[in-house]
């Protein structure tokens, strides 16, 4: 059994997908699902995703960036209590 053998036989979480193929993909989505290996570099280990949340995705080029930017810059984080 393959990894991949393994992902198909797990349940996504209700409304995730993890789509294989174009074909797969809904037309609103695709020029993103098109990049998802810009996206996601582990894309095909497994990632759930909804359909909505290919719109608000931040890179992972640029989610790493900013971690390492805010951890040597930011010494204390202060999150006001509401």
């Amino acid at each position: 059994m393959t990894d991949d053998d393994d992902l198909a036989e797990e349940t996504p979480p209700d409304g995730c997908r993890l789509y294989y193929d174009s074909s797969q993909v809904p037309h609103e989505i695709v020029k993103y699902w098109r990049q998802r290996y810009d996206i996601f570099s582990l894309y095909d280990n497994g990632i759930w995703t909804t359909d909505d949340s290919w719109y608000g995705v931040t890179p992972e080029p640029v989610a790493s960036y900013l971690s390492l930017t805010l951890a040597q810059t930011v010494h204390y984080l202060l999150i006001p209590s509401v």
